[in-house]
């Protein structure tokens, strides 16, 4: 199954970046194809813009305390898989991190072309989630 991580320092407080991370319903302010997202206890509906619209529902457990979240899918008629996380480690002006995620699409595609696809996609979704955290 296609994985794709990304682990960087990033120039924001470990605080900033949890906030961030977790105000999932302002993801599509600031994350490029989201749509669309509706939040209902752990379960957060996405609706996105990849090769075509799609929807689709992820279980996220957060642990504040660790600076932790991840999520697994719940709902889907276009990924098979798709869970990931991010793990933040403290800091006051600067904080390391990683972003991780693997998905399996419910239609055939090769595993080079969904790698390159997420990958491509990955620094510039970094980026954005750190400049989003500067505000």
């Amino acid at each position: 199954m296609p994985r794709a991580e990304i682990e960087k320092t990033f120039g924001v407080s470990s605080q900033s970046l949890w906030k961030t991370v977790t105000a999932y319903k302002d993801y599509p302010q600031f994350v490029e194809g989201v749509k669309q997202v509706h939040v209902e206890g752990n379960q957060v509906t996405y609706t996105v813009s990849l090769m075509k619209e799609v929807t689709y529902t992820l279980k996220h457990t957060e642990d504040a305390a660790a600076l932790k979240m991840t999520w697994e899918l719940v709902e889907s008629d276009f990924f098979k898989v798709n869970r990931g996380g991010w793990e933040i480690q403290p800091g006051e002006a600067t904080c390391r991190a990683k972003y991780w995620l693997e998905v399996e699409f419910g239609f055939m595609v090769p595993g080079f072309v969904v790698k390159k696809l997420i990958q491509g996609q990955l620094p510039k979704m970094i980026e954005n989630f750190e400049s989003r955290a500067r505000l």
